[in-house]
């Protein structure tokens, strides 16, 4: 019986020790009752091997373990048969994709005819039958500052 008794009591104590650590950096909802915030600290105070902590970062996860096989035989994989550098665009569709990419990555933006703009890259080339023309001042942003120079181009 006087185990028992000291088993709980040192339940107890750990469970007190915990709710003191865990109270200057944990934040329980002010609607939570006295019996579900007793309810979760004690769910807590049980399952804390698992919680990170300063001494084990990942605490007591249990990893899946994985096979990665890495190969450089044929058939690669289609994201590695990419070109590195893409190529100039064949079409007319594909230079507006290229475009259209450009500007959701805003790498590149349209500039307007009145617009002072720090730049450092020449106009965009489109496509025209046979040779490609300038089409529009689409421009690169960055930290460079140059006036701009260039004609506005005539579509």
């Amino acid at each position: 019986m006087q185990n028992l008794v000291n088993k709980i009591s040192l339940v107890n104590l750990e469970l007190e020790e915990y709710k003191k650590e865990q109270r200057n950096e944990a934040k329980v909802s002010l609607h939570l009752t006295d019996t579900r915030g007793k309810e979760l600290s004690t769910i807590c105070n049980s399952q804390r091997k698992a919680c990170a902590s300063i001494e084990n970062s990942l605490g007591s996860i249990i990893f899946h373990e994985g096979y990665i096989n890495s190969k450089i035989d044929r058939p690669y994989h289609p994201l590695l048969m990419r070109v590195a550098y893409p190529e100039r665009a064949k079409s007319r569709e594909d230079f507006e994709l290229k475009i259209q990419e450009l500007c959701e990555l805003v790498a590149m933006r349209n500039i307007g005819n009145n617009e002072e703009v720090k730049i450092t890259t020449p106009n965009i080339r489109a496509w025209n039958s046979i040779k490609y023309r300038t089409a529009g001042d689409f421009r690169a942003p960055n930290n460079y500052t140059f006036l701009d120079m260039d004609p506005i181009p005539k579509i």
